[in-house]
């Protein structure tokens, strides 16, 4: 008995299965069958599908064949009707999603207006500050940018504004602290040029305030001003007699204030005698007898008046 026939229906072999595989591609190095990857569909910059052709059928896509596919890139200037190109497109193409870079716009002609503003931040820097901005308003509505005079005539406008009001409070803030303490004077600013007014001094002030200096003068009527010039003049100096001149010259300057007119010149020198002399006898300025003398002399006049005029106690 025959053994049994082969039909021709019976499996085929292994190479004979991947030849009738329709899908079977070749093999790999292993002899295990390789199939194609499914084709990708292509995507925006967003990650969103892009629909096919118009009157296509689903799967077959701008530029391809049915059931082929080119890897994601489309034939040469073929994209969705209305989109835009996508991510790596050819040169000249902006991709999906993005508008093209515009030129920064240039800025425009200052104006009339601009020009005055920017003028007038100097010499009114509020009105230039106004004026910079509504110019900046206007030039930006129209052109998308402004003028540099008018960007300009702001900047400059603020900052002075602010300089001229910090300062006009500073000034405010000092006149306010000073006021008060002019008022203490014992007479006002006007009077430093030509005095207080002599025609308003009382007899009985000044007899007051002479009582004040009346010690001193025996003092200075002691003082050798020949001997005192000898050796000042040769470097040495007096700081006791120099404190007791600048004590003497401000009480003579306290009773020059309510002397009547008579006898106010003669206190007046005695101030400036006596100051002069303070200053020679520290050094500090050339010593000079005569400062001494004057001042002695005036003392005397002084003294005199007040005897004739005081009411003794």
């Amino acid at each position: 008995m025959t053994g049994p026939s082969h039909h021709s229906d019976s499996q085929p072999e292994n190479g004979d299965a991947r030849a009738q595989d329709p899908m079977h591609h070749g093999a790999n190095e292993y002899g295990a069958p390789v199939y194609p990857v499914p084709p990708v569909p292509p995507v925006d910059a967003y990650g969103q599908p892009i629909a096919p052709n118009p009157g296509g059928w689903p799967g077959q896509y701008p530029g391809t064949s049915q059931g082929q596919y080119t890897g994601g890139q489309y034939a040469a200037g073929q994209y969705p009707e209305g989109g835009y190109p996508y991510p790596g497109a050819p040169a000249g193409q902006v991709p999906f999603g993005y508008a093209p870079a515009q030129p920064a716009a240039e800025r425009p002609e200052p104006g009339g207006l601009g020009v005055t503003a920017f003028i007038l931040s100097f010499i009114a820097p509020t009105v230039g500050l106004i004026l910079g901005i509504v110019q900046t308003i206007r030039q930006r509505a129209q052109y998308g940018r402004a003028s540099a005079l008018a960007v300009a005539s702001i900047w400059v406008g603020a900052g002075l504004t602010v300089l001229l009001t910090v300062g006009g409070f500073i000034l405010l803030f000092l006149t306010l602290a000073l006021v008060p303490a002019l008022s203490t004077l014992p007479y006002s600013l006007g009077d430093l040029e030509s005095g207080p007014d002599r025609s308003a001094v009382s007899i009985e002030e000044f007899c007051d305030t002479y009582q004040d200096i009346t010690p001193m003068f025996e003092p200075l009527a002691s003082l050798d001003a020949a001997g005192y010039a000898a050796n000042v003049g040769r470097g040495g100096s007096y700081q006791v007699e120099s404190d007791f001149m600048a004590q003497l010259s401000i009480g003579a300057d306290t009773l020059w204030a309510v002397s009547p007119t008579e006898i106010e010149p003669d206190v007046s020198d005695l101030a400036e005698s006596t100051w002069a002399a303070s200053l020679g006898f520290s050094g500090s300025d050339e010593f000079r007898a005569s400062d001494v003398s004057d001042a002695q002399s005036s003392a005397e006049n002084v003294q005199a008046f007040a005897a004739e005029t005081c009411t003794q106690p």
